[in-house]
């Protein structure tokens, strides 16, 4: 399976402030790891750059628990 860092200027993680530099890195369709991207990126078969704003793990946790 590759793995794949997918880098950026930005990563807003949803567990932290936003930070500069940044990597997801994938396996598959799933996020590994997330995190400076220079730590990443001996982990990683290949790299994508995004010049913007990663938004990793962003979804709809929308739910109502009775």
């Amino acid at each position: 399976m590759t793995t794949v860092l997918y880098s950026a200027r930005v990563v807003c993680p949803m567990t932290g402030p936003p930070f500069d530099d940044g990597g997801v890195l994938v396996s598959g369709d799933t996020i590994v790891a997330v995190g400076e991207a220079t730590a990443l990126r001996r982990d990683a078969d290949r790299e994508t750059h995004i010049d913007g704003v990663l938004l990793p793990g962003l979804v709809n946790a929308h739910t109502h628990v009775e």
